[in-house]
């Protein structure tokens, strides 16, 4: 499900446009299922750096990602990270804030600003 998401997200996104994501949980492992399911900063990566494809993944069943040099047509790069100071009682861990922000650019819309 998580590539169709990220090959919708580039199709709705207008040129010049941003997503932003709403990480949560994020200190949450892949193996532990869900409700909620596990979504940390690297599983973004590795879907949004490649929208439509199943990215690599280690024995646990977590993704192996890393930011692309040379990113392919229509994926994503990352803009910001933050983790917020405070938030929901939801997205909080023994005291501990789960969730992060990020924005993301279409890879290609930034190459062609920096030209």
């Amino acid at each position: 499900m998580r590539p169709s998401w990220a090959s919708r997200m580039r199709s709705l996104l207008a040129p010049g446009g941003r997503l932003v994501c709403l990480e949560f949980p994020s200190e949450k492992k892949s193996s532990e299922g869900g409700p909620p399911w596990a979504a940390p900063p690297e599983e973004y990566i590795g879907y949004l750096s490649n929208p439509g494809a199943a990215p690599r993944r280690d024995e646990y069943g977590g993704v192996i990602a890393g930011q692309v040099e040379t990113p392919m047509p229509g994926s994503f790069k990352r803009l910001v990270h933050i983790k917020p100071k405070r938030t929901h009682a939801g997205g909080m861990l023994n005291g501990r804030v789960q969730d992060y922000i990020s924005v993301w650019t279409q890879a290609d819309e930034l190459a062609s600003t920096l030209t």
